[in-house]
Formats: C-alpha cells, structure tokens, sequence
C-alpha cells in the first residue's frame, strides 16, 4: 500500500470580508520534507509564517499582511490507503 499524504486546507476569515484578486507574478511557495512534497502560490500579499505548536507532518500558516486575524493553513498527515475513496465520502469525512 502506498503512503498518500493529505493536505487539508483551513481558512479563517475576518470580521470584514474583502476580495484579492489572482497576481500571475506571485512566487509558488513549494515545500519538501520526508515523504511529502508540495507547490502552492498564494493570493497575493499573504506570506507563510509558522504555527506556534505544531502538530502534524507538515504546517504553514498563510498570513495576510496588514489584515489581523485573516489567515488560512495548510497541512499535511500521511494516511495508508491505497485510493481517496478507501478514505471515505466527504459526507463520511
């Protein structure tokens, strides 16, 4: 069986919504460590910064500079399945 990482993507957003428009200049961030490699280019003014306990594979939090408390997250944790559906439904999930 193959080792699949997942990444699950949470978002927080502020009390005052706004809308970032896509920049086709924006630096990909790409991260490799054992086991698990991704790319991945944030909206534009938002910058990676560490999540102060870290609890799984691999985290970053993605922070939008001059926005308190407007933030969004990757991580990542590896799981033994051999495809997405042994992993469930997103109803199931």
């Amino acid at each position: 069986r193959d080792v699949l990482s997942t990444l699950v993507f949470l978002a927080a957003s502020s009390s005052s919504p706004f809308v970032v428009n896509a920049d086709d200049t924006a630096e990909p961030f790409i991260r490799q460590g054992k086991g698990y490699g991704y790319t991945f280019t944030p909206p534009p003014g938002f910058s990676p910064g560490k999540k102060p306990v870290p609890t799984h594979l691999d985290e970053v939090n993605f922070n939008l500079e001059g926005v308190r408390g407007y933030q969004f997250g990757i991580t990542v944790d590896p799981v033994r399945i051999t495809t997405l559906r042994e992993f469930g439904t997103p109803e199931e999930v």
